[in-house]
């Protein structure tokens, strides 16, 4: 696929549009995968065949390869646990995930206005729909450095991605107490 520069949320829109199978999953520039996470993950979905969208945990890396910290993923009883931590941010990256093509087909597709943090925005419309499933072994790398855009813009994206989704975030906070104080 050849196409102009898109940034992240673009490529990977393209990417989701040219997909020929039903499940999508990706490989940032940052990340690098252990050889065993597709098995992985696909005995997990054989196993769990009502998941649409999967994680794992992770590994940091330095810009030399070196394991330098590990992240373990929560694991959820239910969406609206999962949306107790996207509200405060608790949550990693798309490096390890494998979503089904109806995930897309529900909530659309990467938002392209946001220079980063695509993730975290895209997580919030995914959990008003969908339960994500953890398998509980580390599968990929993350390579932490310094010129990361993740880094630099970081602060202006969550400004622009809280002021879109912060009533949909607040709704699934009241929706999981069932009281609208102190949310």
């Amino acid at each position: 696929i050849d196409q102009e520069n898109k940034k992240i949320s673009g490529a990977l829109n393209t990417g989701i549009r040219n997909m020929n199978g039903d499940w999508w999953t990706g490989c940032g520039s940052d990340d690098t995968w252990y050889p065993n996470k597709l098995a992985e993950q696909v005995r997990f979905l054989t196993e769990h065949p009502e998941a649409k969208i999967i994680y794992c945990d992770w590994d940091y890396i330095n810009i030399n390869g070196k394991v330098i910290g590990h992240f373990k993923e929560p694991e959820f009883k239910d969406r609206m646990e999962a949306g107790r931590y996207i509200i405060h941010d608790y949550f990693g990256t798309w490096g390890g995930m494998m979503v089904h093509r109806s995930v897309f087909d529900e909530v659309g597709l990467f938002n392209e206005s946001f220079p980063t943090r695509e993730d975290y925005e895209m997580n919030i419309r995914i959990l008003n729909k969908f339960m994500m499933y953890r398998v509980p072994k580390t599968l990929f790398t993350y390579r932490l450095h310094p010129e990361q855009l993740t880094n630099s813009a970081h602060a202006g994206a969550r400004s622009a991605i809280s002021k879109k989704y912060t009533e949909m975030a607040r709704a699934m906070a009241i929706e999981y107490f069932g009281d609208k104080q102190n949310v």
